[in-house]
């Protein structure tokens, strides 16, 4: 029975002290870990970044900053850390500060503000989805951005050369509209003319509604199409290929192109104008010339007449001065 009692208590001893050994060894690791605190500000205006990821490069520590751009990160190991910042609309910081054991420390950030490229998003018939979801090529014009920078005077202009597989075939007459061929020639029979879709609303710009109007210009056609505005279109989207036919039906087997104009916006009003003046010098100077004068010939005395052009060629005036 003493033996008994002498193996329980050894047991027990022995638990104790394993317990007494990691008490110490998480003691210990706990005197060895430090608190990161500190401010995200805004390079420019010393504001503070709200939301922004702060966090323990290797490891998962991290915590992002309140409305005050503070932030305060617990448990990090002592010794170098490298300290990450992450914000949409800044770019990436890193800083590397030295934690000592059981110290707390301070760290604060200045983000730099950059430009942030978002997800495009395409409107077809189906309503906007982003452009990653879309399985199909849709070939899209920055149309205030065109307008801005290049001489447009008609959408014809906007779509030359600036979408994969868009030809433009312009007739050459003034006033005429231009062909718009989406892929090449569909149909030797048929028309070959994409549907164009304005605002969500169908619109009539292929030649086929024109007939009647080629008579007196030469066969030429014109377009609808034309009378839109281009410094009112925001942007333009190309649906090419069987895409554009399982959005817009079979109609649309020669592509789509989607004209979405600009719209009001909440704000203060806006003008844009714009100026422009040249002038044209010679390096010479001429004497005017806008009548002569002379003297009428077959007449005594010879009166002082203006001397036409007419006059001097049949001879019956002599020019000896100009005005």
């Amino acid at each position: 029975m003493t033996f008994g009692c002498s193996k329980f208590w050894s047991r027990a001893y022995g638990r104790a002290l394993v317990f007494l050994a990691l008490g110490t060894a998480v003691a210990s690791a706990q005197q060895q870990q430090a608190t990161l605190a500190g401010r995200v500000l805004d390079s420019q205006t010393s504001q503070p970044v709200a939301g922004a990821l702060v966090n323990i490069v290797g490891t998962n520590l991290g915590q992002h900053t309140n409305a005050e751009g503070q932030y305060t990160i617990r448990g990090v190991p002592s010794g170098p850390q490298r300290v990450r910042v992450l914000r949409i609309g800044y770019a990436e910081q890193v800083q590397t500060v030295t934690i000592a054991a059981g110290q707390p420390a301070t760290l604060d950030v200045t983000l730099q503000a950059v430009l942030t490229q978002l997800s495009p998003v395409v409107t077809t018939a189906t309503g906007e989805q982003r452009r990653l979801e879309v399985g199909n090529a849709v070939g899209q014009i920055d149309a205030a951005t065109v307008v801005e920078s290049s001489p447009v005077a008609n959408i014809s202009d906007l779509l030359t050369a600036r979408a994969p597989g868009v030809q433009v075939l312009s007739s050459g007459a003034t006033g005429t509209g231009a062909r718009v061929r989406i892929r090449g020639t569909n149909s030797l029979s048929l028309a070959n003319d994409p549907v164009y879709i304005v605002d969500g609303v169908r619109i009539e710009a292929s030649s086929r509604g024109l007939r009647a109007q080629s008579i007196g210009v030469g066969g030429s056609l014109g377009s609808r199409l034309n009378d839109l505005n281009p410094e009112e279109i925001e942007n333009i989207e190309v649906l090419r290929g069987p895409s554009a036919a399982t959005l817009y039906g079979t109609d649309a087997a020669n592509g789509v192109i989607v004209i979405t104009t600009k719209r009001g916006r909440a704000g203060a009003p806006r003008w844009n104008a714009y100026v422009e003046q040249g002038g044209l010098s010679y390096l010479q100077d001429f004497p005017l010339n806008y009548s002569a004068f002379g003297t009428t010939t077959g007449t005594t005395p010879a009166p002082t007449s203006a001397c036409y052009v007419t006059s001097v060629e049949a001879g019956t005036c002599t020019p000896d001065s100009l005005l």
